[in-house]
């Protein structure tokens, strides 16, 4: 959450972090903290058959759904693939912008 009074710095922050990710100017680094949290994530939902159900139902609304391993995901997910569905499905000039502000007491 963010204070009320910090809204405008907060949306500019995001803005230039997705400037950051559709011209690609972030480091390599990043890709390999996505990769290992997604293997992380992966085996805890193995654990706790999270990723069962999860699959089972996306499965029950999307046919031809499939779930990735780590190994098929690492191929899948690069530098380009990012910079790629970041500039494709991130539209900066058409958004619906909704800022969600604290009920007061009393």
């Amino acid at each position: 959450s963010t204070n009320p009074k910090n809204i405008k710095t907060t949306i500019n922050e995001v803005f230039k972090t997705i400037n950051i990710l559709q011209k690609g100017k972030f480091k390599n680094k990043k890709i390999k903290d996505i990769k290992e949290n997604y293997r992380l994530n992966f085996e805890t939902a193995l654990k706790t058959n999270d990723l069962w159900l999860n699959y089972l139902n996306k499965k029950n609304l999307i046919s031809d759904y499939e779930f990735y391993s780590p190994m098929l995901y690492n191929n899948i997910v690069n530098y380009k693939s990012i910079v790629n569905f970041s500039q494709k499905s991130i539209d900066t000039k058409n958004y619906v912008e909704v800022i969600l502000l604290p009920k007061k007491e009393g």
